[in-house]
C-alpha cells in the first residue's frame, strides 16, 4: 500500500472514531447540577433579616447578617435579604465559588451599609 493511501485510511479511521464518540455523547457536557437552589429569608433575632440557601432540602449557606461587612447588622427588609440571596444563587450557578458579595454589590441592590465607627 502506498503512503498516500495509508494516510487517507488513517484520516478516515480517525474521522469515523470521532463521529462515533460524538454520537455516543462523549463530547457533550452534562449540566453542572440538576439540584434546585432556593433562598429563604429569615429574621435574625437581633436587628433585621438574613437568608438561607438550600440545595434541594439541604441547607448549604446560612447568612444571618450582611455578608462582607464586619459586625452583626442584618438586612433592613425581607426583600433585600432575598435579593442578595438570589445574587448568591446566581453566582453559584455560574460556578463562582465562594460566592462572595462585595459592599458595592450590596449598595447596588439598595442595601444601606452601616456607618463605620468613629476613629479615635
Amino acid at each position: 500500500m502506498s503512503k498516500p493511501v495509508k494516510i487517507i485510511l488513517l484520516v478516515a479511521s480517525l474521522v469515523g472514531i470521532l463521529f462515533w464518540f460524538n454520537k455516543a455523547g462523549y463530547f457533550h457536557s452534562e449540566p453542572k447540577s440538576a439540584h434546585q437552589l432556593t433562598v429563604k429569608a429569615t429574621e435574625n433575632g437581633i436587628d433585621g433579616w438574613g437568608y438561607d440557601i438550600y440545595e434541594d432540602s439541604t441547607l448549604i449557606i446560612q447568612q444571618p447578617y450582611l455578608p462582607g461587612i464586619p459586625g452583626t447588622t442584618g438586612f433592613q427588609s425581607e426583600d433585600l435579604a432575598l435579593k442578595t440571596g438570589e445574587l448568591v444563587i446566581n453566582k453559584l450557578q455560574k460556578g463562582i465559588f465562594p460566592p462572595t458579595i462585595s459592599p458595592s454589590e450590596l449598595d447596588s441592590l439598595g442595601v444601606q451599609l452601616p456607618s463605620p465607627p468613629p476613629s479615635r
